[in-house]
């Protein structure tokens, strides 16, 4: 394992942020900056027929974006992962410097992109390069030799990789899930376009609306959009009932849980 403590900075800064308002357990906001991957990797929704038009998240999005945040004095994190591969983007180096201020977490194959660029983005961005051949790891060690780039194991045989059916896309749970769900209170999904899905975990888009950045501000989304989730999900301890969830295996527990508590309490 390379750089455990990079890889290990976002988890940290999540479960050790004491909350004093409701603002305070927004942590994470995952951003798509492109529809489409250059892997059809087995366990992902990309090799079984996921199909999405190709489109790639515009600088005035992220923009958009960076005004929001700073506007409420975001705290968290950004996730550059979604439903694509960051690096087809073909903005993706000025996008990042956008959203630099937000520590930036790019989640990459590390394909595509030459050395000279990830050693730029090394400079504003922690890079996490999921391995999907661990028998070439060699050569993504030698292209980012020059940068902090974190390498985990992605390969589809290693049998410690840690999967989840993508909130139903690859098959529903055997059994209902009858347990709470802490992402809603700590984490929020853009797509490309800049619109708003109540989960990460949505590829089937059951719930794309119109709702997007440019009608809906984040810190609303936040706050009021997905508190009937919240609601919903705490008060019936199960996702049987709200729609995005219903058919999702993601254990959903790991981190989250002190910003449940807090939200408790203040409601």
């Amino acid at each position: 394992m390379e750089n455990p403590k990079i890889f290990n900075r976002w988890k940290y800064e999540i479960e050790n942020c004491e909350p004093n308002s409701l603002l305070d357990c927004f942590r994470e906001v995952e951003i798509s900056v492109s529809s489409v991957c250059n892997l059809k990797c087995p366990f992902c929704p990309h090799s079984k027929g996921y199909s999405r038009k190709p489109e790639f998240m515009s600088v005035n999005t992220a923009e958009e974006i960076a005004r929001q945040l700073k506007s409420f004095n975001y705290q968290g994190f950004i996730c550059f992962g979604g439903h694509g591969e960051p690096s087809l983007n073909p903005n993706l180096e000025e996008i990042v410097n956008i959203l630099k201020d937000f520590k930036p977490q790019l989640i990459t194959n590390g394909i595509n992109l030459n050395r000279e660029v990830w050693e730029r983005l090394d400079k504003i961005a922690q890079i996490k390069v999921s391995v999907h051949d661990w028998n070439n790891v060699s050569f993504f060690k030698e292209k980012f030799k020059n940068t902090k780039a974190w390498f985990r194991n992605h390969d589809a045989k290693n049998p410690e990789l840690n999967l989840f059916n993508r909130g139903g896309y690859l098959g529903k749970p055997p059994v209902k899930i009858e347990r709470i769900c802490h992402l809603p209170w700590y984490w929020i999904f853009i797509d490309c376009d800049g619109k708003y899905l109540e989960c990460a975990n949505d590829w089937e888009h059951t719930t794309e609306s119109e709702r997007s950045i440019f009608n809906t501000n984040i810190k609303d989304f936040y706050l009021e959009v997905l508190e009937p989730i919240r609601e919903k999900m705490d008060a019936e301890g199960k996702r049987q009932n709200i729609k995005c969830c219903q058919n999702c295996d993601i254990e959903g527990t790991l981190i989250g849980e002190k910003f449940v508590e807090f939200w408790r309490k203040q409601k």
